[in-house]
């Protein structure tokens, strides 16, 4: 939740409080934007509403809670280039107790670190955290490395001055996961090191991670992302492309048989110059095989460059095209609102992950229509900019249509996204619980809200039955639970309660056991009530 920015009423007050102090660095943080605050009750393992108030500087009060254990999450959006949770911001997660002597919480605040090598992370990075070992980033041994290892240099952005680093490099197995052994753990002033690196096998990574401290204080920390996912690690591997063994053994061997095999011919008992002539058509036979390998390989990359050129530019030409048709059917379709130039988009979507980085960002900004508006904005340039990217304008679809209640033009949206990629298949790499038609039924199962509340639930029953009937089998079943429980209002509000009913019966006993399935049950004992 958004804490109020307002001071704490009277009443508030008079109750008892448990205060706040958010510090970086050992000095009180004053925010330069509204931070995100969440607090979990980890007795009973579930979020609740910190209600928090600021009443001073980098000061917060909350209604005290029963004494147990708990944990705040703070996040601040101080670097308004990029979502939040990626370099420049701010953030923690910190555990707490409340017993009756604690009245107040100090939370130390940790700058998030720029780590620029061996990979980016001010990005999304797919494959990074989430997938198999072949997809994670790779770093290439040299083409001579007996036995194969690359030096790796790690870098990052100073978070403070003075501060000290303390990193970690851990080998890990991929399946099943676990960590196999500690390569190299120590500390640094300096913000970066080098270190020689074995090539990995099929089954194993490496697994970066780096604090920063000053003065013993905490003040630094990295997040990483891939699409959708969130960690404190940076995950790699070292991959063998240097030249193996036998390439060696061959350069050994060769040589010495055209040393031997001159040699034979100089003991031979053939004239001098016939010796000569001998050796000299041999020397003149290797350089024209070398000569006409090498032409005959330069040939074959000229020719693969220029038709690599031709087909970039083809495609440059292609998507040109693309954008213009997809921008003008879009905006046909989806006009831009009336507020569209009153709201600020901070950062340019580009990508799916970054699209998902923005949704969490977003969520949290403002109040009322705010935070929905930006995202919106920011997703629908994301389209318009990148049409053929069908895993970005699908979910961008799908996640403006949750948004902005007052824009009228919700339903044209997903039916525009529902009949163009109805047979749309989503990523399932980077979610282990996903199938390729989710988002699909999503886009579908939000167009059928719109309808019921516009009045057209007739229309609601025939997207949810088709999008059943054609991908029921590529849906999870937890979403089809959601599915279901949405087709049983659409024919309820239609009149027909009677299969409103056999849908819901049918939903519980095929869906009953999954997280939806309580909800099933609730809708079904509301309607046996009425």
């Amino acid at each position: 939740m958004v804490p109020s920015s307002g001071s704490a009423s009277s009443a508030q007050l008079q109750s008892p409080q448990l205060l706040f102090a958010l510090e970086y660095d050992g000095a009180a943080f004053i925010s330069p934007v509204r931070p995100n605050i969440s607090c979990l009750d980890a007795g009973r393992n579930s979020f609740f509403d910190c209600a928090l108030r600021l009443i001073g500087e980098g000061t917060y009060s909350m209604p005290r809670p029963a004494n147990g254990q708990y944990r705040i999450d703070v996040g601040i959006d101080a670097d308004r280039s990029n979502p939040q949770g990626y370099p420049g911001d701010y953030a923690v997660q910190q555990e707490f107790s409340v017993a009756d002597e604690v009245s107040q919480v100090t939370v130390n605040l940790l700058k998030l670190i720029h780590l620029t090598s061996p990979g980016d992370v001010g990005k999304p990075i797919p494959g990074m955290l989430i997938g198999s070992c072949a997809n994670k980033p790779a770093i290439d041994t040299p083409l001579f490395s007996l036995p194969p290892s690359a030096d790796v240099p790690f870098a990052w952005e100073p978070v403070a001055p003075g501060a000290v680093y303390t990193y970690h490099i851990e080998l890990v197995q991929c399946a099943p996961f676990s960590g196999l052994k500690t390569i190299r753990h120590g500390t640094t002033e300096l913000p970066g090191f080098s270190v020689d690196l074995p090539a990995n096998g099929d089954n194993d990574f490496y697994l970066f991670r780096v604090t920063a401290e000053r003065g013993g204080i905490p003040v630094g920390d990295l997040h990483t992302h891939d699409v959708g996912a969130l960690s404190w690690n940076y995950r790699f591997r070292v991959v063998d492309r240097s030249l193996p063994l036998w390439v060696y053994l061959l350069g050994v061997v060769v040589p010495g048989c055209v040393v031997a095999g001159a040699m034979f011919l100089l003991r031979d008992p053939l004239s001098r110059s016939a010796r000569l002539r001998s050796i000299a058509w041999g020397g003149a036979s290797l350089i024209i095989v070398i000569a006409a390998t090498w032409g005959v390989r330069r040939y074959q990359e000229d020719r693969m460059n220029g038709l690599l050129a031709t087909q970039q530019t083809q495609h440059a030409a292609d998507e040109r095209i693309l954008r213009e048709n997809f921008g003008a059917a879009f905006r046909a379709i989806a006009p831009l609102p009336d507020w569209w130039e009153e709201v600020s988009s901070a950062y340019a979507i580009n990508d799916l992950g970054t699209l998902f980085s923005a949704w969490q960002s977003y969520s949290h900004i403002g109040e009322h229509e705010e935070g929905d508006r930006s995202f919106f904005k920011a997703a629908y340039l994301a389209i318009l900019a990148h049409p053929e990217d069908t895993d970005l304008v699908v979910k961008a679809i799908d996640m403006i249509g949750g948004t902005v209640p007052s824009y009228p033009h919700h339903i044209a949206l997903l039916e525009f996204g529902l009949s163009r990629y109805f047979d749309y298949d989503q990523r399932t790499d980077n979610c282990a619980n996903c199938m390729t038609g989710d988002t699909i039924n999503d886009v579908a199962s939000s167009l059928a809200w719109k309808y019921v509340s516009a009045g057209r639930p007739g229309d609601a029953v025939a997207v949810l039955e088709r999008v059943i009937g054609r991908r029921k089998v590529e849906i999870s079943d937890y979403k089809l639970a959601e599915t279901h429980n949405t087709l049983a209002q659409a024919y309820w509000a239609a009149g027909n309660h009677e299969r409103a009913l056999a849908v819901l019966e049918g939903a519980i006993e095929a869906y009953g056991a999954t997280m939806n399935g309580d909800s099933l049950r609730r809708m079904r004992a509301h309607y046996l009530s009425r």
